[in-house]
């Protein structure tokens, strides 16, 4: 997506991607939306969820669309970890189990 700023004639890309990631042959896309933000759904009482597509590196098919409750720091073997502080500001990394079907299996 391209914006032109009319006042100044200078041009602002934005990139269509917030963050990609891969677990062997599978690649996970966070978009962006407009705004240069990450795409999320927000339901009133409901935690956001990021938006990803799920494609086959390997024969280039699309495979369905997800929402994360957050963005990993990192998806390897079928699992997303995801970095945090304690109160104390001692690192934790969570891990958490990615169901087969975002797989296609």
């Amino acid at each position: 997506m391209i914006r032109k700023d009319a006042k100044k004639r200078k041009y602002e890309y934005f990139y269509p991607l917030y963050e990609l990631l891969a677990d062997g042959e599978t690649v996970f896309l966070f978009l962006k939306d407009s705004y240069n933000q990450s795409r999320y759904e927000f339901k009133e009482g409901v935690e956001v969820k990021y938006l990803a597509e799920v494609l086959d590196a390997g024969t280039g098919e699309f495979l369905r669309s997800v929402y994360f409750p957050f963005i990993p720091a990192v998806i390897k073997n079928g699992y997303a970890y995801k970095r945090a502080r304690s109160e104390e500001s001692f690192s934790i990394i969570r891990k958490y189990k990615i169901d087969q079907a975002v797989y296609g299996k």
